[in-house]
């Protein structure tokens, strides 16, 4: 008894892969913004700002750089699959 398998799909066209491969660049500006504003930069919020909603400097660095960290991970494994 033998079974037939469903024919494979055609691969995808190269304009289909490369558009999937450039969204994953749509996370880096902003963990780019965010790495600026855990360096010191200045982003557009005070440094008053930073210090009592941000907690930076302090624990918010370590939130701010491991969000982004985390966010472009994502979107890399999102891409691998």
């Amino acid at each position: 008894m033998t079974t037939k398998s469903a024919p494979l799909p055609a691969p995808a066209p190269v304009w289909a892969r490369r558009a999937a491969h450039a969204i994953d660049l749509c996370a880096v500006p902003s963990g780019l913004w965010r790495i600026a504003m855990a360096s010191g930069i200045h982003v557009g919020y005070s440094k008053q700002v930073l210090r009592d909603v941000f907690d930076i400097p302090g624990w918010g660095v370590a939130y701010v750089v491991g969000l982004s960290a985390l966010t472009e991970l994502a979107a890399l494994f999102r891409c691998s699959s």
